[in-house]
């Protein structure tokens, strides 16, 4: 009898064990909880995120935006908004200054990186900045510094990098992010692109700028990128330009799926 009643509390045991690890993979297999894009992500102690987190996850919790700035970046019309960003934030101690990014694969079957840097404010301003972008490992790939980097009032510009192979994470160290006062001249002007196909049908963007008063003075400023546009904004294909103003795709075919094209750059009075 007492041998009966140790076998019943043996699989008692037994089946209470197996309850308790059922529960604790309530959330995921192996139990790793599950994360939703745009959440945030709490690692335990000093482990990594894992692979397949949420894309800038990370720099988005360590520099979020306020409400009085995110307020400001949904009032802005144009060029920005027709990109669909993945992750947005604001550099510590700089306020009126957004940092955006998304990524795509070109049509070559490279990883890229997409880099937007957005004024807030009424003032031209200049940045220098220092930060290293990383891939899904957490291996650094490439590296953003730059000094005196001029961005207007109102004004997005980008940078564009090649990450090969490797997908970007979306999370960038940043080390530095200064900005000061501008100290161009900066005049109102319109930005425009167009979608043309070069006489062996290769796509380019020819871009445009129509400044919205006469000056005595020529203008100045970068180059700038363009990209061609899904209809839900994501990012097909994209290139710097080379020569006024055009930016060439060596493609002759984006598989029907180019719906939009931007293009982003800065200028100001030369002198």
């Amino acid at each position: 009898m007492k041998k009966m009643k140790l076998v019943w509390l043996s699989m008692a045991l037994v089946g209470a064990v197996a309850s308790f690890a059922a529960c604790g993979d309530k959330d995921g297999e192996n139990g790793q909880p599950s994360v939703e894009i745009g959440g945030d992500i709490e690692p335990e102690g000093d482990e990594d995120v894992p692979e397949g987190g949420a894309f800038g996850a990370e720099v988005a919790e360590d520099y979020p935006i306020s409400t009085e700035m995110q307020s400001q970046l949904d009032s802005l019309d144009g060029n920005y908004k027709k990109v669909n960003w993945q992750v947005a934030y604001a550099p510590a101690d700089n306020d009126g200054i957004i940092i955006s990014e998304t990524s795509y694969i070109n049509t070559k079957g490279r990883n890229h990186l997409v880099v937007a840097y957005t004024n807030l404010t009424d003032e031209g301003v200049s940045m220098s900045f220092e930060g290293y972008a990383q891939n899904v490992s957490g291996d650094v790939v490439k590296d953003l510094v730059e000094t005196d980097v001029e961005l207007g009032p109102k004004i997005t510009i980008v940078r564009d990098l090649d990450f090969e192979n490797d997908e970007p994470s979306g999370e960038i160290d940043w080390k530095n992010f200064s900005v000061v006062a501008s100290e161009k001249e900066y005049v109102p002007y319109q930005i425009g692109a167009e979608l043309l196909t070069e006489n062996d049908g290769e796509y380019y963007i020819q871009g445009s700028v129509t400044v919205e008063e006469e000056l005595d003075v020529p203008i100045d400023g970068d180059l700038g990128y363009g990209f061609v546009l899904d209809e839900d904004g994501n990012i097909i294909e994209g290139n710097k330009v080379i020569t006024n103003r055009k930016m060439k795709f060596f493609t002759d075919s984006f598989g029907g799926k180019n719906a939009d094209v931007v293009y982003y750059t800065n200028i100001y009075k030369a002198y």
